[in-house]
């Protein structure tokens, strides 16, 4: 049986500053370990962690880092928790999709309007139909809904 405390100790430089335990060994692109453990060919280190220093993971939970570095092994920093949690997590630290940086324009690949169009769709609002500005902006209804609606563009 091996003893994968040990395992992982050796494979981890603890960052003095954090208290993180980063992961040394095979990280993805988004910066997450992965590693083998108990059978699996792929696990998120992260969570292969959690399993082994603070119990067996639940089904349908996540396991969320409270320092925001993802090849960060240390149980201290994992909290097991649900999608909700872990959103509002993200939400509330500006993490992921919520991220200050990440606002109209500034994401090319998914804005599919601009400020200006945005601007003209608010002032246009009350006199057409969405519908119609749909139509208009070539977009969907429900787009247009949400920027009336500001669930987008709030920045504006």
């Amino acid at each position: 049986m091996k003893d994968w405390q040990t395992y992982f100790m050796q494979r981890v430089l603890v960052d003095a500053q954090t208290g993180c335990w980063v992961w040394q060994r095979g990280l993805m692109q988004n910066g997450y370990g992965q590693m083998q453990y108990k059978g699996r060919s792929s696990m998120l280190a992260h969570r292969a962690a959690y399993d082994v220093f603070v119990g067996p993971l639940v089904e349908g939970l996540y396991v969320c880092h409270t320092c925001d570095n993802p090849a960060c092994v240390n149980p201290a920093h994992l909290v097991q928790a649900s999608a909700q949690w872990n959103a509002q997590d993200m939400k509330a630290k500006q993490r992921g999709n919520y991220a200050n940086c990440c606002k109209g324009t500034q994401v090319k690949h998914l804005a599919k309007l601009s400020e200006e169009q945005v601007q003209k769709i608010r002032a246009l609002g009350g006199y057409y139909t969405q519908a119609e500005l749909a139509i208009m902006f070539g977009v969907t209804s429900p787009v247009i809904n949400k920027v009336l609606n500001r669930k987008t563009w709030k920045h504006i």
